[in-house]
């Protein structure tokens, strides 16, 4: 039986010691509470011990249509 990978969806913004930083979206649920400051959202999962990540774009749309895919 195959297993179902689980994708989570990360958002890259610009943090206040000046670097860029990998922040998880809250979720209210099943909902995920979206951020609103300025960055690119990103998905996220593992494929045996390895992480992989891959932009998913600017927009929840975006990512959430990257999510589904």
């Amino acid at each position: 039986m195959k297993q179902q990978k689980s994708v989570r969806i990360l958002k890259k913004i610009w943090a206040e010691k000046g670097i860029w930083q990998f922040v998880s979206l809250k979720r209210s649920g099943a909902r995920y509470l979206w951020d609103e400051r300025p960055g690119q959202y990103y998905l996220e999962w593992w494929e045996g011990a390895k992480r992989r990540r891959e932009v998913a774009g600017t927009s929840p749309n975006e990512a959430l249509e990257a999510q589904r895919r």
